[in-house]
C-alpha cells in the first residue's frame, strides 16, 4: 500500500524528477500517460514511515497556512497603527 502524500513528496523531490524524466515524453510540458505510469517501478518504502512523511506534509501545510494568517493580522495591525499616527 502506498500513500498518496508519499506518493507527491516523491515525484517533487530531486530524485523522483530524475527518475520520471528518464521515462516522460519531451515535449512542451513533460508528461506520462497511463500506461507509462501503469509501468514505473516505484520504489516504496515502509508503510510506518510513509506515514510519517505523510504527517509531516499535513504538518507542514498547516505551518504555512498559519504562518499567512499571522502575517495578514501583523499586516492589519501595523495598518492599523499607521492610522492611529495620522490622528
Amino acid at each position: 500500500k502506498v500513500l498518496k502524500l508519499y506518493l507527491v513528496a516523491f515525484f517533487n523531490s530531486y530524485i523522483g524528477k530524475e527518475f520520471i524524466s528518464k521515462y516522460a515524453r519531451q515535449g512542451l510540458q513533460t508528461n506520462l500517460n497511463l500506461e507509462e505510469v501503469g509501468a514505473l517501478r516505484i520504489p516504496v518504502i515502509d508503510y510506518n514511515i510513509q506515514q510519517q512523511i505523510a504527517e509531516l506534509i499535513r504538518k507542514s501545510f498547516y505551518l504555512c497556512a498559519e504562518s499567512k494568517r499571522l502575517l495578514g493580522e501583523a499586516k492589519d495591525m501595523v495598518e492599523k497603527e499607521i492610522e492611529g499616527c495620522d490622528d
